[in-house]
């Protein structure tokens, strides 16, 4: 596999909380290894995307 040293490239994830309550999405920058990270109410990808955006623009809810 190979190692990402460029800048650019993010891994995305997202823990679903206990009883299923509750989304935590992740974004890791895999060469500086930078973590954004928002709560989502749910795990539909329009949730998501909204979650995504939102932490981008630094926006927090």
């Amino acid at each position: 596999m190979r190692k990402k040293t460029e800048i650019g490239h993010w891994e995305s994830d997202t823990v679903i909380g206990c009883n299923h309550m509750g989304v935590v999405v992740t974004h890791v920058g895999k060469a500086s290894k930078y973590l954004l990270a928002g709560l989502a109410k749910d795990k539909t990808i329009a949730e998501i995307n909204r979650v995504t955006i939102n932490i981008i623009h630094g926006n927090v809810d």
